[in-house]
């Protein structure tokens, strides 16, 4: 191997560290992104539950609905820890 052939795989071992450098950059961003998404929900139903305590009929679906979302943001954070 000569000594261009070595400059040319080094420089490709570097690229390498670098894209999944940003590659687990990004997906810390997007971890983060889906806990403030949580976040958001979670004080959503919690005023659909005190507004349900309070006596307003009706808000179950919307309860159920939101909760889905919260598990579905749940499993993609659970999905990019995994992979």
């Amino acid at each position: 191997m000569g000594l261009s052939d070595k400059a040319v795989d080094a420089a490709k071992k570097v690229a390498d560290v670098a894209q999944a450098g940003v590659a687990g950059a990004k997906g810390k961003l997007h971890t983060v992104s889906l806990n403030k998404k949580i976040k958001g929900l979670s004080g959503q139903i919690g005023v659909l539950v005190v507004r349900q305590k309070n006596g307003e009929a009706g808000l179950d679906v919307e309860i159920d609905r939101l909760i889905g979302e919260v598990r579905a943001a749940d499993a993609e954070i659970k999905a990019l820890h995994e992979g």
